[in-house]
């Protein structure tokens, strides 16, 4: 009877890992509600600020182009904007609902509430995709209490879009090869992120450089490569690209050249030369 209970008993192994298991189980439920009262304080505090936050200059710039197209004025031609034109005309149909009143900043800018969650679910994916699903969860909380990062997105402005496609793009580009469809929609977001700002020309530029050195590194480190499909993804890429600035331009082409010459005048030459502070290679604020 002795020996029976004595084999009939859990070892001291077994007892150990019992008990790791249920510390890992209490430590897991634990961090999980941990992560949801993070999220969801996070998101509390997102709508407050937007009825308490100071408004930024560039918010009534943005809703009186968006004013514009919900009562058909056309950008460029009838209001001048040195911003792509893609935000504000899919913002326009919220602010024809809306009507016009003194309070519009705070529901136009509660509308970007979904854009600053998808930004979060996004870097979730990115730190899942380079590291595991545990920093994925924290590194999108922590970036999402980031207080230029939380601030800005609250604002009513052009980043708000463009963060999100930036990021999309991101992780389409490390999260699996690009090549085949996952190109031509990397290109495609990319694209849009031209049509909402022309910041994208900095980081598209850096990561073509990024592209090139690894490229070389490969070339050093004498790995096979296959140029056939490369250049397809390439050229997948830059079919991607075109397609939303083309019609874009395109729109603004139908009502007329004169309209075009103002819209490159807006968003690409007087951003290059902003009058008064000269140009990039002599700026006025140096001399």
């Amino acid at each position: 009877m002795v020996t029976e209970a004595v084999l009939s008993s859990p070892t001291i192994p077994e007892k150990a890992g019992a008990a790791s298991s249920s510390r890992a189980r209490v430590f897991g439920i634990a961090e999980s509600w941990a992560v949801a009262l993070a999220v969801a304080g996070v998101m509390a505090l997102r709508i407050v600020y937007a009825f308490v936050y100071r408004v930024d200059s560039d918010e009534p710039q943005h809703l009186h182009v968006v004013w514009g197209w919900a009562h058909g004025l056309l950008q460029y031609r009838d209001l001048f904007d040195n911003h792509s034109p893609l935000f504000q005309m899919l913002c326009a149909p919220l602010m024809w609902l809306l009507g016009e009143h003194a309070w519009i900043v705070a529901p136009m800018r509660l509308a970007m509430l979904p854009l600053y969650m998808a930004d979060l679910w996004l870097l979730y994916l990115i730190g899942r995709a380079l590291y595991v699903q545990r920093w994925g969860v924290w590194m999108a909380i922590v970036a999402g209490c980031v207080p230029p990062f939380f601030l800005v997105t609250t604002e009513f402005r052009t980043d708000d879009l463009w963060t999100t496609l930036w990021l999309a793009a991101v992780w389409l580009a490390v999260s699996a090869p690009v090549a085949g469809r996952r190109a031509f929609l990397f290109g495609l977001t990319m694209g849009a992120c031209f049509a909402v700002s022309m910041k994208t020309t900095l980081l598209l530029l850096s990561i073509g450089a990024g592209a090139a050195g690894l490229m070389a590194l490969h070339a050093l480190s004498r790995r096979k490569t296959e140029p056939v499909a490369t250049l397809k993804s390439a050229g997948l890429i830059v079919l991607g690209l075109l397609i939303v600035p083309a019609l874009v331009i395109g729109f603004f082409g139908l009502h007329g050249m004169p309209v075009l010459k103002q819209m490159y005048y807006c968003v690409i030459a007087h951003n290059a030369s902003v009058p008064g502070l000269g140009k990039w290679s002599k700026p006025g604020l140096h001399q």
